[in-house]
């Protein structure tokens, strides 16, 4: 399982220059075995940007239908 974080400031996007696959991505990585998601999210952008974050509520429902898959 993987982790991403859309870090948003005053105006600004967080994103990091990825070692391995070149361009530049938000921050995230793997979970580490039986680590809750939300907390391996802050994990990782701790370790990839140095900066300490807190997560928001999400901005729509879990389980939330996207687009593509919802009925017509």
């Amino acid at each position: 399982m993987t982790c991403e974080d859309v870090i948003i400031g005053t105006r600004r996007l967080c994103v990091i220059e990825h070692p391995r696959l070149g361009g530049e991505l938000v921050p995230g990585g793997h979970a580490e075995t039986g680590e809750d998601p939300l907390d391996a999210a802050v994990r990782e952008v701790l370790e990839e940007t140095g900066h300490r974050v807190r997560l928001l509520p999400p901005l729509l429902p879990e389980g939330y239908p996207h687009p593509a898959t919802a009925s017509v």
